[in-house]
């Protein structure tokens, strides 16, 4: 019922805030869920490799990548894209780092409609905004009288709809920087497991 009347106060420009909201929401909680099992997935994969690097099994370490979805196994698969004698740390490091980028492509996917949803809501309220100031006017030229009792309806449908406005904007610029700051730790804590597993695979060939 609240959201029924909220939405007839605010005119019609409370309707595509409302799916900006809902979409806003939906992205922030789908990406919860996938770095939460990303890291959980991550952790599984990292302790099978180390494992079989440490019992100079590489074979077993590099299979061990196929049991794992792309955007996990991705970077890992470049610890052994290198099988020479003579293979550097440095290249070894290539390998990975261009791998990881697809990865952290992957888990920075649909973060782009937070920050056009964070971008188009402020204006979605002022044209509410706009609409209810001419309702306004509208209101006083079919009553031909003034008073907040005539543009009342036309006032509250523009603070509505610019407060709703506002309020989506920085909810989902918050959303934005804390799946940022989040995969950025996932992303650096990966980097330096990673490095470990590039001492261990050197070490392999000694």
């Amino acid at each position: 019922m609240y959201l029924l009347e909220l939405l007839k106060t605010g005119g019609y420009s409370m309707y595509p805030l409302l799916l900006l909201s809902v979409i806003s929401w939906g992205i922030f909680v789908e990406r919860l869920v996938v770095l939460s099992f990303f890291r959980r997935k991550r952790k599984q994969l990292t302790d099978k490799v180390r494992t079989h690097l440490a019992d100079n099994k590489v074979e077993s370490a590099a299979s061990s990548c196929e049991d794992f979805s792309e955007m996990v196994a991705e970077p890992y698969k470049g610890l052994f894209e290198h099988n020479e004698e003579n293979v550097t740390r440095e290249e070894h490091e290539g390998s990975v780092g261009r791998r990881i980028n697809k990865t952290i492509l992957g888990l920075k996917k649909r973060l782009w409609i937070l920050a056009t949803v964070a971008t188009i809501a402020p204006f979605l309220g002022l044209l509410g905004t706009v609409t209810g100031i001419m309702n306004s006017f509208a209101a006083i030229a079919d009553s031909g009288k003034s008073g907040f009792s005539v543009v009342s309806s036309g006032l509250s449908e523009a603070l509505l709809t610019t407060a709703v406005g506002i309020v989506i904007a920085v909810v989902t610029v918050i959303f934005f920087n804390f799946l940022q700051n989040k995969i950025n730790f996932i992303v650096c804590n990966m980097k330096e497991d990673l490095e470990h597993l590039i001492s261990a695979r050197l070490n392999n060939r000694r």
